[in-house]
């Protein structure tokens, strides 16, 4: 078996509960730039037109369409940010990234894996040996040995699982991506009004459009990874790397829960696994939001709310404690 250039982090996030709960993992798939592909010289010659279109539109080539109509489209709201602060175009870039900040890092987890930078040799179905004649026929014609994605892990306590709780993630978020992908799709119609604004383009239908682009990509994703380990592409494998980033800061409690990652962590995995500066903002993303679904479940806590009355309570009469003030009740 050879290992891929493809790999997935399986990052332990957070516990959001007391003691045995099965902590928060942030799954992190890398694959390598589309310069870092192999080139294929056994595909067809380009087009004129094609050569034309990616010539005129800027796009990266050697790549699939998809990928080089999502780069470009990426580029131009990335120039959106740099136009005057008080024009339309500023102020729609502020609100975007302010509304990206706001979905799931377990969507952006997914919808960050491009099918047409996943190695080809994954996607395609491996050949069954039945017998040894069959596998020594196979290494006689040169066979390529099986193509695998690592699964990487680091070794914390309590252990964590990684590929059983990447298939229960997968098989959760999946019906979930393909029902908001439908939502979105059909309420698009409904924002066809708003273009009749001369002022501005029509954002709303833009913003439903890509909500709903959005939550196809990861479904197609988890349909992607879904067929990796069917096949049996995917293997757990334990990474140095991220035993000393997990070695090296103690958990830090929050409520009746921890935060495992930390911003000096991300950036020593991001170093030492070569995530470049896209990871690193995705992984920090995944921290931010761990740590607020920590603070809303320590606020919802009741042991909380009954801490925050007592301490509201000796802040109104601090000589007086709310124990005291229970006995001399009882006394009258």
């Amino acid at each position: 078996m050879s290992a891929s250039k493809m790999k997935i982090l399986a990052l332990p996030l957070a516990r959001i509960g007391p003691p045995g709960t099965k902590p928060l993992i942030y799954f992190h798939t890398f694959t390598p730039p589309i310069s870092a592909q192999p080139v294929n010289h056994d595909a067809a010659p380009k087009s004129r037109f094609r050569l034309l279109v990616e010539e005129r539109a800027g796009l990266v080539p050697n790549a699939p369409w998809p990928l080089q109509l999502t780069t470009r489209a990426t580029t131009f709201w990335n120039e959106l940010g740099h136009a005057p602060e008080k024009s339309w175009k500023f102020k729609a870039h502020k609100f975007g990234e302010r509304e990206m900040d706001r979905i799931e890092f377990e969507e952006w987890s997914l919808k960050g894996l491009e099918r047409g930078l996943v190695p080809k040799g994954l996607l395609r179905a491996p050949q069954v040996e039945n017998t040894v004649e069959d596998k020594e026929v196979s290494s006689s014609q040169g066979g390529k040995p099986k193509e695998i994605v690592s699964l990487l892990y680091p070794k914390v306590e309590p252990p964590i699982e990684p590929l059983p709780s990447l298939s229960a993630f997968l098989s959760d978020r999946k019906p979930y991506h393909d029902r908001k992908m439908k939502i979105f799709f059909w309420c698009s119609p409904l924002t066809i009004p708003f273009g009749l604004l001369p002022i501005v383009p029509n954002f709303a239908f833009f913003f439903v459009a890509w909500r709903a682009w959005s939550h196809w990509k990861a479904r197609n994703a988890a349909e992607i990874l879904e067929q990796l380990i069917a096949s049996g592409r995917i293997q757990e494998r334990n990474s140095t790397v991220l035993d000393k980033a997990y070695a090296s800061t103690k958990p830090r409690a929050i409520g009746q829960g921890e935060i495992y990652l930390t911003e000096v962590m991300v950036k020593m995995i991001v170093k030492g696994e070569g995530l470049g500066e896209s990871g690193h903002d995705e992984l920090m993303r995944a921290v931010g939001q761990a740590q607020l679904r920590l603070e809303k479940a320590k606020k919802d806590d009741p042991s909380t709310v009954a801490e925050h009355v007592a301490e509201k309570a000796k802040e109104l009469d601090p000589k007086t404690s709310p124990t005291e003030e229970a006995k001399k009740g009882k006394t009258k």
